[in-house]
């Protein structure tokens, strides 16, 4: 607790930074808000099959999510934040082999959720060193593309935790579970997992990035939902969820650009048309040009509302 900083890392944005629910991180086209962290450690009875077994761990989990219920405490005892960059960059400007493993490449845009210092700190700490043997956080979040994007991939990666150099005979576990929801829905999207176990741990510092394969979406606001569970020795230090985004697609006969296809579109259809400029929503019969023969089309999509 004692021992400073020796690579903090530039630009992060604090998690006490969203105690003001307002507080908003915008990106990269990207805006980042309703911030949220809990986190608990506990006592388990540890089946012997846990680090090789990933049905093991589902009781445990079960156990960590009552457990963050009736009590947690917000932020660790490490300070912890964001950064939200783009691939190719890196959270230091210089490189350190034995720090958290740098940012994935594979996807636009990536979001990384973890120790303000590039190489002590975590989201969860080393079990060895606080009461209980389990650890487990959760983070949830909501993400906006910026006008006329959506989101089109989304990934999981973490860094893992390396065990503390004492307790590398120890058996770990470490469970990373996303859920991707619609917006300020309930609308479950998607779930991701990550699972690392036994030997993937047991090199100290260890800079792979473990992922989990990228979720296709059509989404332009999202709220995902992440859960670390580390069984045993070692520390999640951070995790990062990736982001690809596209143009959105045009909503044929959304003419007025609400959102939706209504005879409110009907005057904005007209206009449209008689002024001849193009516009992809009024290219009903999509042969690239706004005419009289989207009339029909139009007329069509109004008629199957």
């Amino acid at each position: 607790m004692i021992q400073p900083g020796y690579f903090p890392i530039p630009g992060i944005t604090t998690f006490e930074s969203f105690l003001d629910p307002s507080a908003e991180l915008q990106s990269n086209g990207l805006t980042l808000s309703d911030v949220s962290i809990r986190a608990r450690n506990f006592a388990a009875t540890l089946p012997p099959s846990f680090a090789t077994d990933p049905s093991a761990i589902d009781a445990i989990f079960a156990q960590g999510l009552v457990e963050l219920e009736t009590n947690n405490v917000v932020g660790r005892g490490f300070p912890s934040g964001v950064v939200l960059g783009t691939a190719g960059t890196g959270l230091l400007d210089f490189d350190i082999s034995f720090a958290a493993a740098p940012p994935p490449e594979n996807l636009d845009t990536w979001l990384y959720f973890g120790s303000d210092d590039a190489v002590f700190g975590g989201l969860v700490q080393d079990t060895a060193f606080v009461p209980g043997n389990v650890g487990i956080v959760e983070i949830d979040y909501k993400i906006r593309a910026e006008e006329g994007q959506n989101f089109s991939m989304v990934g999981l990666n973490s860094t893992g935790g390396p065990p503390n150099e004492v307790f590398n005979e120890e058996q770990n576990a470490v469970l990373l579970l996303s859920k991707i929801y619609r917006g300020d829905s309930n609308d479950l999207l998607a779930e991701q997992q990550v699972f690392i176990a036994g030997d993937p741990l047991a090199p100290s510092y260890s800079t792979d990035i473990v992922g989990s394969d990228a979720t296709s979406l059509s989404e332009d606001f999202l709220r995902i939902k992440t859960y670390g569970l580390l069984v045993g020795s070692g520390t999640i230090h951070s995790f990062y969820n990736q982001f690809e985004t596209t143009a959105s697609p045009a909503l044929l006969g959304d003419v007025d650009l609400d959102g939706s296809v209504t005879f409110a579109d009907i005057p904005s259809f007209i206009a449209v048309l008689q002024s001849g400029v193009s516009q992809p929503e009024a290219d009903c019969n999509l042969d690239g040009d706004v005419d009289f023969g989207d009339i029909p089309f139009f007329v069509g999509i109004l008629q199957t509302q």
